[in-house]
């Protein structure tokens, strides 16, 4: 059997069915440019398709093996990584279990309304969804433990969301541009300064700034 062709991910717009697209690697084991991009998107898209894996696992560290494995069995069939199975496989797996968590979490703020009983958070069951999988969602979900949980994960998030200016770009992308365009390694403190300062130098807030001097 001929193997799958190949794609450059400079060309990914151009690719034909059949082809994988290259995922190139940096030295930190990150998956960089264009077809980093599409590799996450597709691992959002295959990690939170109930079909695939339930919502009703509490977490990616209780999703048997076998069902990571599918999806990235799946995802070798799109992409060809340029580096090693167990290098792609942990970086897919990292990515799958935060648009697992995310999209649950979202899912649930969406439908959660402390006012309902259960039976009636249970009736709001989403579309593409089985029920016996909601059900089971629904039940973790509105544990005492899990709510407290919630409400300390929620405070941590305040405290540590500083804006920066590096858009949807991948961090791994932008640090891989200023290497190639200054012709050296770019370090993470450097990497941190260029992504959270406005076009005219200054820091995107004092928080910000604080750290920044001390990347310096």
């Amino acid at each position: 059997m001929a193997p799958t062709p190949l794609i450059h991910p400079t060309n990914f717009n151009n690719s034909s069915r059949g082809e994988r697209i290259v995922v190139l690697f940096d030295r930190q084991k990150r998956a960089y440019g264009e077809a980093a991009t599409l590799l996450l998107g597709a691992c959002g898209r295959i990690s939170t398709d109930s079909k695939n894996i339930p919502i009703n696992f509490e977490s990616w560290i209780k999703v048997p093996k076998s069902y990571k494995d599918d999806c990235f069995n799946t995802l070798k069939n799109l992409f060809h990584f340029q580096a090693s199975e167990l290098i792609a496989k942990r970086y897919c797996s990292l990515a799958m279990s935060r648009k697992y968590r995310n999209v649950k979490i979202n899912m649930w703020n969406r439908v959660y309304d402390p006012s309902l009983s259960r039976e009636q958070l249970i009736a709001k069951v989403p579309d593409g969804i089985h029920k016996d999988q909601w059900s089971s969602f629904v039940d973790y979900h509105l544990r005492p433990n899990y709510q407290e949980l919630c409400k300390k994960n929620t405070e941590v998030r305040k405290k540590q969301m500083i804006p920066h200016t590096g858009g949807a770009k991948l961090l791994s992308t932008k640090q891989h541009e200023m290497e190639q365009e200054l012709g050296r390694v770019v370090g993470r403190g450097e990497l941190y300064i260029a992504t959270h300062k406005k076009k005219d130098g200054s820091y995107i807030n004092e928080e910000a700034r604080s750290i920044g001097v001390c990347c310096k």
